[in-house]
Parts: structure tokens; sequence; C-alpha cells
């Protein structure tokens, strides 16, 4: 999965997965 794109955690809400 690309970096910096939002992905849907089921756990909580939206998890940001940025680059660094």
């Amino acid at each position: 999965m690309p970096s910096g794109f939002p992905t849907y955690e089921i756990s909580g809400g939206f998890h940001f997965t940025l680059a660094n």
C-alpha cells in the first residue's frame, strides 16, 4: 500500500500512513 494514503483501520477509524 502506498505511503501517504489514508488507510481504513478496523480497530479505530482512519489511520494515515505518512511517508517519512
